[in-house]
């Protein structure tokens, strides 16, 4: 009969990536340990060589005199010191009776050589690669199927046409090589743009003369992909896009074609976005666009079940919604020359950087020259009744000032930095920027983190929430990039790239990205899918960066 031990291990990860005969090499020598409240187990500073796995009760780490993990039931500690070979960087103390199977590092370390899954897991802990460690255990994950070059699927023999040459001539082409799609070129094979089988059709229906030449009626500029993408490139230009052709290019000259189809013919059951986009822009109602909307949901889930990671997530998203609210824009009119010069729209904060969550709540920042609430409200009541939350803040040009002031000194959450263009006048945009930026000062930036940190306590960060934990990067990001001197709206992963070396220690900036993505993925799982055990090690681990990343604000910059 097997020892107890052997099947318990067999259903909790990673453990359960271990084979029956592994799992019999590890607990060979294994202990069975009880530990009765307040009972220390290792000190800080001291050599460890065990790893342990908390079979029942509740251990807590701790760091001088502050709690810095609960370590729970099913739940593994002692990784980095034993595997190391390094003093322990904190002490491990029962919080109440617990039971702990204490196994041999030697033993640990010899299985990570020999199971790849089993290494990976531990290798990931150790390098702090905390959203890698998420891809590793999707199940259905799909990232290596999307990793695979475009050029492997493009059709090498695209068909092109010089632009001089007649639409008719476009269509022999297409009926010859029996293709949807011929890409216009110069005579170095750089694209200048595209006709496709539907322009045919909708040339028909227009009475256009097929005898002009297809630069006065192809679609520019042409969106492309590079010849190094990967298939998730290309993915997220269909469906953002909402096209059906990209030439795949290298060094600015086309060298294949990939289609849409060729795409779903290669994913398959993973391309319920693919037809989205097209869905809205061919909608014509609100109850239409309603029944989108719905489908928009559905799809995360998809995604988030097959593995996609929380970038290419929020890039579709956010895409997909945008289109959304043009489309009820193009519903009430209010892009018509007349009203659209008069007015902007500029989604903020998390949408603002593309960066949403669920249920998605956008917030607006409207800016008027004369008062249209009456013309936007039917814009208003239209986004809400598709299923999209919305706050508006709503302001004349000449208050803009004092508008900014009062909100941007109340809040100081600085979300007026993550605000983008999405309808109206452009140059009404531009003044708007610009009053923002006059208020985001190095001042305002430090007063910023302060406030940051006296919120979310470096001795608590093991019970703050995952929408806290990256709340608190988020906003430091924006902060320290203003002492950078960068201004620019952008998703918060370019952000911590951008400051990595300059301001944030190369190492840690690298480790807080790893540990952000790891958390939005995780609050994207919470609110639709479910969260399981597996997250909430991940969430562990990736909140002791983001204290580290609180120790170093606090040192650098408020000391």
């Amino acid at each position: 009969m097997s020892f107890p031990p052997l099947h318990y291990l067999s259903k909790i990860k990673p453990f359960s990536f271990l084979t029956e005969k592994e799992i019999e090499i590890l607990i060979d020598d294994m202990e069975v340990a009880f530990y009765k409240a307040g009972k220390t187990i290792f000190k800080k500073g001291k050599k460890v060589n065990r790893l342990y796995f908390v079979r029942e009760g509740k251990i807590g780490l701790i760091s001088d005199k502050d709690l810095i993990e609960v370590v729970f039931e099913d739940e593994v500690f002692g990784i980095e010191a034993s595997l190391n070979g390094l003093p322990a960087e904190y002490t491990a103390k029962a919080l109440e009776d617990s039971v702990c199977f204490e196994l041999k590092a030697e033993r640990v370390k010899k299985l990570i050589s020999r199971n790849e899954r089993f290494g990976e897991f531990f290798r990931k802990i150790l390098s702090r690669k905390f959203h890698s460690l998420l891809k590793l255990y999707d199940e259905n994950r799909v990232d290596n199927l999307y990793a695979d070059s475009v050029i492997n699927l493009a059709k090498k023999s695209l068909v092109v046409i010089a632009s001089h040459e007649s639409i008719m001539d476009a269509v022999r082409l297409m009926n010859l090589h029996r293709v949807g799609s011929v890409v216009v070129v110069d005579g170095g094979m750089r694209p200048l743009g595209i006709i496709t089988h539907s322009d045919i059709v909708r040339f028909v229906n227009k009475n256009i003369s097929f005898s002009l030449p297809v630069r006065e009626v192809m679609s520019f500029p042409v969106e492309v992909v590079d010849s190094e993408a990967s298939l998730m490139d290309a993915y997220l230009k269909f469906v953002s896009k909402a096209i059906n052709h990209l030439p795949v290019v290298e060094d600015g000259r086309v060298v294949g074609l990939i289609s849409s189809k060729d795409l779903i013919s290669k994913i398959e059951s993973h391309s319920s976005l693919l037809p989205l986009s097209k869905k809205i822009i061919r909608c014509r109602d609100i109850e239409e666009l309603e029944n989108i909307f719905g489908e928009v949901e559905v799809s995360v889930i998809n995604m988030i079940e097959s593995g996609f990671d929380y970038s290419s997530i929020s890039t579709v998203v956010t895409s997909l919604v945008d289109m959304i609210l043009k489309k009820i824009a193009e519903f009430n009119r209010i892009e018509r020359k007349e009203i659209s010069k008069d007015f902007v729209c500029a989604p903020f904060g998390d949408f603002g950087r593309r960066e949403p969550s669920f249920p998605i709540k956008l917030r607006f920042f409207i800016l008027v020259r004369d008062d249209l609430q009456s013309l936007l409200n039917g814009f208003y009541e239209d986004v809400r009744r598709v299923g999209i939350g919305l706050e508006v803040n709503l302001c004349r040009k000449a208050e803009v000032d004092s508008f900014l002031h009062s909100s941007v000194d109340a809040s100081n959450t600085l979300d007026f930095l993550d605000s983008r263009y999405l309808l109206g006048d452009g140059g009404l945009y531009v003044s708007f920027r610009e009053a923002v930026n006059s208020y985001l000062s190095n001042d305002l930036a430090i007063s910023s983190l302060r406030k940051l940190l006296s919120e979310l306590k470096l001795s608590e960060y093991h019970n703050n929430s995952v929408e806290n934990l990256s709340f608190f990067v988020s906003n430091c990001a924006k902060s320290l990039s203003i002492l950078l001197g960068d201004k620019t709206s952008r998703p918060t992963p370019e952000r911590i790239k951008l400051l990595s070396g300059v301001i944030i220690p190369k190492s840690l900036a690298e480790d807080l990205r790893e540990a952000y993505l790891a958390l939005k993925k995780i609050e994207l799982k919470i609110k639709l899918a479910g969260k399981d055990k597996f997250d909430d090690l991940v969430i562990k681990k990736s909140s002791g960066v983001i204290r580290e990343m609180g120790e170093w604000v606090e040192t650098s910059f408020l000391k």
